[in-house]
């Protein structure tokens, strides 16, 4: 299922097995909960907020085993700072986003959203369509730069002065036909 599920929600899934085996079914059946059933269907990070609630739960059980409190920890870890548990991998998308239908009371202010997935499978031998993590709102785009750089080489832009256009923002120039991302002066 890709590099995330390898690194985070299999081996959640595994400390669930171990925790209802180790008589505390109630914070097993929590995690499997925390892990949606259709992740091989382009799963989101929407989960991340009550998974790390549960396995906040798993550390803070004091009758618990110390090496599965050890695993629901490094597990909380991976969460916090996924792009060092996956490498620098897959693809970043950054769009411009300015809500302009007068309809919506309490439109979000213009912004810079993304997410990061897994490679479309062209120059990888292991496509992995799953999406890795959505990114926070920017107000700058050298901040949304910054997050995409951190979690891949390859960043494609739709910057607010040309929102209809995608540019080449990433450092792997290898393989892209796309004009470079240059801010206007």
């Amino acid at each position: 299922m890709g590099k995330r599920w390898n690194v985070l929600e299999r081996p959640t899934l595994e400390l669930a097995d171990q925790l209802r085996s180790a008589d505390h079914s109630e914070l097993a059946e929590g995690l499997r909960n925390a892990v949606p059933a259709n992740l091989d269907q382009g799963p989101s990070d929407s989960h991340f907020p009550e998974l790390r609630a549960r396995l906040v739960q798993v550390v803070d059980k004091s009758s618990a085993d110390e090496e599965l409190r050890r695993t629901a920890q490094k597990l909380i870890e991976v969460i916090d700072d996924l792009p060092t548990a996956l490498g620098r991998c897959g693809i970043v998308h950054i769009t411009w986003q300015e809500t302009k239908n007068p309809r919506i009371i309490d439109p979000d202010p213009p912004h810079y959203s993304g997410h990061w997935n897994g490679s479309l499978g062209r120059r990888d031998p292991e496509p992995d369509h799953v999406i890795y993590q959505n990114a926070p709102q920017f107000g700058h785009l050298s901040d949304a730069l910054e997050w995409a750089r951190r979690r891949s080489s390859r960043v494609f832009v739709r910057p607010a002065w040309d929102p209809g256009n995608t540019y080449w923002a990433g450092d792997d120039t290898s393989g892209h036909t796309l004009p470079g991302l240059e801010e206007p002066s």
